[in-house]
């Protein structure tokens, strides 16, 4: 039998001494949120120019390719310890990688010249719009292959010969991806205007489970802490596995114009983070307004009527066409079988908006 390291790394969990789990996770959200107007590191091959092709820019103004927040901050400091762990104990080249959704290279060692959020859970197809939106070409011959929690896309001749190929692409069920980005859905899912008791969250969470016929999912809760509001939020702990825990400090006062107290509380932290970082200053936009904005059209546009999906991919694109900083590519799921489209938005590497619904209405 061949030693696993990781497995051995696994089981002892030197992390445990830590007690993450003991931390709210409404920290890390607000966390995660308040880092706002980084510069995003450009992700393009050595000699590859920073602008995109003529042929792809035409017609629109260029956008600066920097993130409004920065994502992952738990996963990112887990990237690295699972990246040291796994860099010395058996798998030549790896440099670990985007954890949350499809890491494309064109060559095992190097860095992924694009990387991206989950689009579709089909992990070639999602990096042929990644890439496709960075500028670059599909990747030729790709393979798929999985290694402590990320997800590669390769040319085949490059796979690591001490990992197995996936059979299939596809690394998300659209059920389950669905479940994560309403979740985080930003617009009328569970970033949500109102503050839900424990129950009322695990009767909204067990709702959703219902409509995605995810019957093999799971909810677990935490009790308050000494800090915490009456308000609750889900998220996802693992696959198969939501958590739904209550938010720490004081419950934030409502916001004008219809946003919900959490993105009011986002967008204040959001703005203190930015000066305290060199960030936007007097005079330039806040961020959070452009993400306002887009939440309030995406509210009039979709939820409030019944629209197709590309009626309700249009009302998308034309929101996201003012904002500054590039989005990440929009999605659109065929649903026949709704009456209307419907859309989840999620703010946190940058803005990601999902459009589902019938091709047509009526």
């Amino acid at each position: 039998m061949t030693h696993d390291p990781l497995a051995a790394l696994r089981a002892a969990d030197p992390a445990r001494r830590l007690r993450l789990d003991s931390i709210d996770p409404g920290a890390w959200e607000a966390l995660r949120r308040g880092i706002v107007m980084s510069e995003r590191p450009e992700e393009r091959p050595a000699g590859q120019p920073a602008e995109r092709p003529a042929a792809q820019t035409a017609g629109r103004p260029a956008r600066r390719r920097r993130r409004l927040l920065w994502g992952g901050i738990v996963g990112a400091g887990v990237v690295g310890v699972v990246a040291t762990a796994a860099t010395v104990s058996g798998l030549p080249g790896f440099v670990g990688g985007q954890a949350d959704g499809p890491n494309c290279l064109t060559a095992w060692g190097e860095p992924a010249e694009a990387s991206g959020a989950w689009l579709t859970g089909d992990a070639i197809a999602d990096c042929d719009t990644i890439r496709a939106a960075a500028g670059l070409p599909p990747i030729e011959d790709p393979a798929v292959f999985s290694f402590s929690g990320f997800t590669y896309v390769v040319p085949r001749s490059e796979v690591p010969p001490v990992v197995e190929i996936l059979a299939s692409s596809r690394v998300m069920t659209p059920g389950s991806l669905e479940l994560e980005m309403s979740l985080g859905d930003w617009v009328d899912g569970g970033v949500t205007d109102e503050c839900r008791s424990q129950d009322e969250t695990v009767a909204w969470v067990e709702g959703e489970f219902d409509r995605l016929g995810l019957d093999d999912w799971s909810i677990e809760t935490r009790g308050p802490g000494p800090e915490s509001t009456d308000c609750t939020r889900a998220f996802v702990m693992e696959r198969g596995r939501v958590m739904v825990a209550f938010r720490d400090g004081p419950a934030p006062a409502e916001a004008p114009g219809g946003v919900s107290p959490e993105l009011s509380a986002a967008a204040s932290s959001a703005a203190a983070s930015s000066a305290a970082s060199g960030g936007p200053g007097a005079g330039e936009p806040d961020p959070m307004d452009e993400v306002h904005r887009i939440i309030a059209a995406l509210r009039n546009g979709i939820v409030d009527e019944c629209v197709s999906l590309p009626e309700a991919r249009a009302i998308a694109d034309e929101a996201l066409s003012g904002l500054e900083y590039e989005p990440t590519p929009t999605t659109s799921i065929v649903d026949e079988s709704v009456d209307c489209a419907r859309v989840d938005m999620r703010v946190g590497g940058n803005v990601q908006v999902t459009v589902y619904g019938p091709s047509a209405v009526g």
